[in-house]
């Protein structure tokens, strides 16, 4: 069980690792440690926060009939959840391109729920209200407006 959840943006990195040069277009990271120092920007969300995501994950989904669409391929992720112990070692993260809607969660215990279009909208939203702006008013390719 995570103590504290932080929201991060972070820009697109090139790392050196073992002294050759590592591109990556996801969090940064070397092995399973998170680069802090290359985040955008770091919240940690107040308890309100906390419970506004968990209704949002756990008590919205999609009720009806489903239609299947192509969906935009880019996956570009700016923006990711991290979930943290008492230690402040994270434990599961959920890595997010608000772009192209599409999510990465580290393990099978850390779940979105059932996805719907105004879910993912209301994620955006809680980024914005929590005040991380890079990957959701700054920092897009496709558009700044949501």
């Amino acid at each position: 069980m995570a103590s504290r959840i932080q929201v991060v943006s972070f820009n697109r990195g090139i790392y050196l690792l073992d002294r050759q040069m590592v591109e990556q277009d996801s969090l940064p990271r070397i092995n399973d440690s998170i680069i802090y120092a290359k985040l955008q920007e770091i919240k940690t969300l107040t308890h309100f926060r906390v419970d506004q995501l968990t209704d949002l994950f756990y008590n919205y989904g999609y009720k009806g009939p489903i239609s299947r669409f192509s969906e935009a391929g880019c996956y570009m992720p700016r923006n990711a959840i991290l979930f943290l112990d008492p230690n402040g070692k994270i434990i599961e993260l959920i890595e997010i391109c608000f772009e192209c809607g599409k999510m990465y969660a580290s393990s099978e215990n850390v779940s979105f729920g059932d996805m719907c279009d105004q879910k993912m909208d209301m994620l955006f939203d809680l980024f914005k209200k929590a005040g991380i702006a890079y990957g959701i008013t700054k920092g897009r390719f496709f558009g700044n407006e949501r």
